[in-house]
């Protein structure tokens, strides 16, 4: 009875004789425990044997995990986020994260010499949840100051509203600024959904030199074509409405012209 979650409970657990164990490394080494392996045994559902190499296999699993994200997050913060803040010239922040991400190394490495199971395990917990969270800070500080053209990262508000936030090629804009004809006019998007096309049937989509649209991008006199078919005109692109409104006939001029 009671709040579960509350942050009385612990203590009331402790009151009670229950077990209280915050550590889901912990609570995973316990199955080891001479009483939950004469449980498991007593009621058929697993040998000894059988129970602790379960055991050994998750904690494994765990530290296999936090090494993927912590040498993912390192190279996000190397290859991204450290040129993204020296470009806006936010020296502080570059410092503070500088500083963080060697400590994070640090506690990497400790983690993949460890031989033991549970000991790596528990290294790999203090490795998620103090050395990685204190990168997490630095760079959530950064993200707070850096000019969103500079930022390399989708933000909260384009992860929420995703479908607002993105063109027919996949790409990340800035609809709400207008920003989608800039994006469109980038190069490698359209030649992306051209790649393939050349030598099969002719030339791929349709190329122009006219108006200074240049060659394999949607929009323009190409888009004025290829959405003519559908009783549209290039202009439409102009306003980010399109993707709520005429997204079926965008997509399908789009699909023609691909062809």
């Amino acid at each position: 009875n009671g709040n579960g979650y509350g942050a009385e409970w612990p203590e009331e657990a402790v009151k009670r004789g229950l077990f209280n164990i915050p550590s889901g490394v912990d609570a995973t080494n316990a199955l080891g425990a001479e009483k939950n392996v004469a449980l498991f045994l007593e009621l058929g559902v697993m040998t000894k044997e059988e129970l602790l190499a379960r055991r050994d296999i998750q904690l494994q699993h765990y530290a296999g995990l936090v090494e993927i994200e912590a040498n993912c997050m390192v190279d996000m913060v190397q290859q991204q986020i450290l040129p993204a803040l020296k470009a806006a010239g936010l020296t502080e922040h570059v410092t503070r994260i500088e500083a963080a991400v060697p400590e994070l190394e640090k506690e990497m490495h400790a983690m993949e010499a460890e031989g033991d199971d549970y000991a790596k395990a528990t290294l790999a917990r203090r490795v998620r949840f103090e050395a990685m969270e204190r990168v997490r800070e630095a760079c959530d500080a950064a993200e707070g100051v850096c000019p969103a053209q500079l930022w390399p990262l989708a933000t909260y508000r384009e992860l929420l509203h995703l479908d607002s936030n993105q063109d027919f090629f996949g790409s990340t804009t800035a609809l709400g600024n207008g920003q989608l004809v800039p994006a469109l006019n980038r190069g490698p998007a359209p030649q992306d959904l051209a790649r393939g096309m050349e030598g099969r049937d002719g030339p791929g989509p349709r190329e122009t030199s006219g108006g200074g649209y240049g060659s394999k991008v949607f929009t323009g006199a190409v888009a004025d074509e290829w959405l003519g078919k559908f009783g549209e005109s290039g202009s439409i692109l102009g306003d980010p409405s399109w993707t709520k409104t005429k997204a079926d006939k965008v997509a399908s001029a789009l699909l023609a012209w691909g062809r």
